[in-house]
């Protein structure tokens, strides 16, 4: 099988964060996510995400599905390059100053980059990378040299990649929802079989 190399800077624009002043956060508004929130390759909102007042509000920073998130600046080596792919749309949620967004120029991208970002090869690459004397930053002109390898038609292993991470997605949204449901009948007083 011939595979064809793709520029990650050709299928991607790669869109910084947003800078805040610590007396700018407030309790509702744009939520901004930050390194922590860029878990096992799942982006994780919590409960003490930072929020800034709706006048922060920039829609080319605004995470959409099938965009992913990357950590471009941090203290820690082995989190530098840590992505998630977003699959399930959050209104009025944006990236802080630290983190990218790789956002595919066509659909077909989606599952190639999200795959390629959480590979090992990107790891070493980013850390043969990383600059920085106390914080380790990935520049912007090595994300667009990121070379990644695939089959010229990789449209069907896209869309199985797709339909796995939608159902993770689902089941997760489920497991979530478990303990509220069983507080909810305890509540409701329901009489289980035994």
């Amino acid at each position: 099988m011939e595979l064809k190399k793709y520029r990650l800077g050709d299928i991607a624009e790669i869109i910084g964060g947003v800078s805040y002043s610590p007396k700018d956060i407030c309790t509702g508004g744009i939520r901004i996510l930050r390194g922590g929130n860029i878990q096992n390759q799942h982006i994780e909102l919590k409960t003490d995400d930072v929020f800034l007042p709706i006048s922060y509000k920039n829609n080319i920073s605004q995470i959409y599905v099938g965009d992913t998130i990357l950590v471009a600046s941090t203290g820690s080596v082995d989190v530098l390059g840590k992505a998630a792919t977003c699959f399930q749309y959050t209104e009025d949620v944006q990236i802080g100053a630290f983190l990218r967004i790789i956002r595919p120029k066509a659909d077909k991208y989606t599952m190639l980059i999200s795959s390629a970002l959480s590979s090992d090869y990107f790891k070493r690459y980013i850390k043969a990378q990383a600059k920085g004397t106390s914080i380790n930053n990935i520049t912007l002109g090595y994300l667009r040299d990121f070379e990644i390898y695939a089959p010229h038609d990789f449209t069907g292993l896209s869309h199985l990649s797709a339909n796995i991470e939608n159902k993770i997605c689902l089941n997760r949204a489920i497991n979530d929802n478990l303990p509220w449901l069983d507080r909810s009948l305890k509540g409701a007083k329901v009489r289980f079989a035994a």
